[in-house]
């Protein structure tokens, strides 16, 4: 299993060294690092020429700036790995976190998508996944009615190389939108695909809260405002590419619940399917039968043969 680390940098040389040495310390080393460099103005060229030498398989791929999620489809074309594993220049991972990926990943062979548990350095914890550890999905119908997000922050996200690729080829007029909070295209670009999830919740990633993290720090309305829109055109360019329609939403959540593996009918995603399906306009009887049909075994053997 070979894993394409992908360094998305912008004027964070200061904290390269510290990135970069957590991903030279995985026990299970990396097939490549590829550091984009989104135009920065700070040293961090510089930085990462100095340690050209003594870090095996970095490349660094200097480019004009055009926003985090530009600078992850340079890294993502890039990439020659089977797994595309996403870290953010100023956070670091624990020596464990490319190991424990690819033994969670064996133990699911239909998995697309891993993402593990974080800490953040200092103050109170940020966000946390509702979702339980082990597979879950596929979810395209419950994301694209609800708006659901699977994952959590950009350092803990693994993409298999071919999801990522597709998810590579999004309308490029979306990077202006995903400046920043990128990891959102990722995970909910995945998650319409109809991909599997995987998640760890043990804290293998290090997320680092310092003055310049926007996300850390809160939210203007302003911010907020535009980030419901870009996730709207987001939404539009991810059913498209995928054929979900929103006025089949009943339809396609009653048949997508139905059919997943009882492994993965968690808790959490019955929970989010019957207030999906409650929500739809459908009439109340097969509103209704749908929910109920959700207490059911998934997939039922068929009857046994007399």
């Amino acid at each position: 299993m070979r894993f394409s680390v992908l360094i998305n940098n912008y004027n964070y040389g200061r904290f390269l060294p510290e990135t970069l040495a957590s991903v030279g310390a995985q026990s299970l080393p990396a097939h490549e690092i590829i550091v984009v460099d989104d135009g920065s103005r700070d040293d961090s060229l510089a930085v990462l020429a100095s340690l050209r030498e003594t870090i095996p398989g970095l490349r660094i791929l200097p480019q004009v700036n055009g926003g985090q999620f530009s600078a992850m489809r340079a890294g993502i074309r890039a990439a020659t790995g089977d797994w595309c594993a996403f870290l953010d220049a100023d956070d670091t991972w624990r020596p464990e976190h490319l190991s424990n990926a690819a033994r969670s990943l064996a133990a699911e062979p239909e998995a697309a998508v891993y993402y593990s548990g974080h800490a953040e350095t200092s103050g109170p914890p940020i966000y946390r996944s509702k979702w339980p550890a082990g597979p879950s999905g596929p979810f395209a119908a419950l994301v694209s009615a609800t708006g659901v997000r699977i994952g959590t922050i950009t350092s803990t996200v693994i993409l298999r190389s071919d999801l990522a690729r597709q998810i590579a080829e999004l309308p490029e007029a979306l990077d202006s939108d995903w400046r920043i909070r990128a990891d959102d295209v990722l995970l909910y670009a995945a998650a319409f695909s109809g991909a599997v999830f995987v998640h760890d919740p043990a804290p293998n990633v290090l997320y680092r809260i310092h003055g310049e993290n926007a996300f850390a720090h809160g939210d203007s309305a302003a911010r907020e405002k535009a980030y419901v829109e870009n996730k709207i055109r987001l939404f539009a360019a991810c059913r498209a590419r995928h054929g979900l329609d929103p006025s089949r939403h009943f339809e396609l959540l009653r048949d997508e619940v139905a059919a997943l593996p009882a492994p993965r009918r968690s808790r959490e995603a019955l929970r989010r399917y019957r207030r999906a399906l409650w929500r739809q306009r459908a009439p109340l009887l097969s509103r209704l039968r749908a929910i109920l049909a959700t207490a059911r075994p998934a997939n039922p053997p068929p009857p046994a043969r007399a």
